[in-house]
């Protein structure tokens, strides 16, 4: 259980870091490699969570999908 929340929070440290990136340089001005040094993670930690730059980009979407939604 303890390895699966550690997981969860690593996770939640990459599309956190992402979403900063993605603000700062868009989607296609930012790289793999600068996530995972935002995130403080090895390039390979990060494509272990998230293989394709898509795939965190809907994990930022739906962040702040259900960040608006707590606000709503």
């Amino acid at each position: 259980m303890a390895e699966y929340a550690k997981s969860a929070r690593i996770r939640a440290g990459i599309i956190d870091a992402c979403a900063r990136v993605f603000k700062e340089s868009g989607f296609h001005g930012s790289s793999m490699a600068q996530i995972a040094r935002d995130a403080e993670i090895s390039y390979t930690g990060l494509l272990h969570h998230f293989p394709r730059k898509e795939q965190l980009l809907t994990a930022v979407l739906d962040l702040e999908d259900q960040r608006r939604a707590a606000f709503l």
